[in-house]
């Protein structure tokens, strides 16, 4: 499962890992990546199931997404 952030006119920075490893019960790893010559895309690789939502915050200006788990099919979350 994942869910994943298209970021037009944008660029990585020189420093950027690509994957950073999570590892909780839900987010597992975020990778980060050129998709094509004017996007990034961020993606968040889940364990399971989830719900979210994306806002914009300004000063400074920032990006932020929520999830939240989906509970079902007998899996949980502690």
């Amino acid at each position: 499962f994942r869910v994943f952030l298209d970021f037009s006119e944008a660029r990585l920075a020189p420093d950027c890992l690509g994957c950073l490893a999570v590892g909780d019960s839900l987010l597992t790893q975020i990778r980060s990546a050129r998709f094509d010559a004017r996007r990034v895309r961020v993606v968040l690789d889940l364990e399971a199931p989830a719900s979210f939502r994306v806002f914009r915050l300004d000063a400074p200006s920032r990006v932020v997404l929520d999830l939240f788990p989906t509970f079902g099919a007998g899996r949980g979350f502690s």
